[in-house]
């Protein structure tokens, strides 16, 4: 058994590309991370990002199969402690931003791989991090965004991104019938999923719910 040194960062690293994933635990090894693990595809990922639960889930955004976006979404779900950094070669896209409102922590262009030990470090320590040439075309698509802030996650949020979607579409003016028709799932489903959401909330009616969503997405606040 490994023993884990006081303060060591954990990562798993998670890569289709066979040299790609072992240059990238390499670069965690020198910088002074302590890699728990590898996997080769979305699927091996997850299941060993539940079992170790590393402080850092280091993962490529484009991979077949499961990517880095289904990565982040079952993590998110199954250990939500885990800080997820995804790699990308490309700039920002709707697959990095529904990744953030899924629950990633931050993005590193894989062309800075000599930043990642420095990078683990800040994730580990609680920071969120986006490569600086991203920043600004994200910005750019976050003003673009609906006046309600549709779509918007709040990073210490208890609920589910499904419990999101129903959510959204409630703040959107549509019925149950309609939100299930829009999710392709039961209007029982979507009762179930409101239920859950309420509690953790803590509200008890729709109007309660829309006006908690736009004050934890900035839109309202509370007297």
């Amino acid at each position: 058994m490994t023993v884990r040194p006081e303060g060591t960062p954990r990562a798993l690293v998670v890569d289709d590309d066979e040299l790609l994933r072992r240059a990238v635990a390499d670069a965690l090894r020198r910088g002074g991370i302590q890699v728990v693990g590898t996997a080769s595809d979305g699927r091996e990922g997850i299941e060993l990002a539940v079992h170790y639960r590393p402080d850092v889930l280091v993962v490529d955004l484009m991979m077949p199969g499961i990517d880095g976006v289904g990565v982040t979404e079952a993590v998110a779900a199954r250990a939500p402690e885990v800080r997820i950094l995804l790699l990308t070669g490309a700039a920002p896209n709707d697959a990095v931003k529904r990744a953030l409102w899924l629950g990633a922590s931050g993005f590193l262009n894989k062309t800075s791989l000599p930043r990642l030990a420095e990078v683990v470090h800040q994730l580990a320590q609680g920071m969120s991090i986006v490569e600086p040439t991203m920043i600004e075309q994200l910005l750019a698509e976050f003003r673009r965004m609906p006046d309600d802030g549709s779509g918007v996650r709040p990073v210490d949020s208890a609920l589910t991104s499904r419990e999101w979607q129903v959510l959204d579409a409630l703040v959107a003016g549509r019925d149950t019938t309609a939100i299930a028709d829009g999710l392709d799932i039961s209007v029982g489903t979507v009762r179930n999923h409101l239920k859950r959401a309420y509690r953790k909330l803590g509200v008890h009616s729709r109007e309660e719910a829309i006006a908690e969503v736009r004050r934890m997405r900035g839109f309202e606040r509370t007297p």
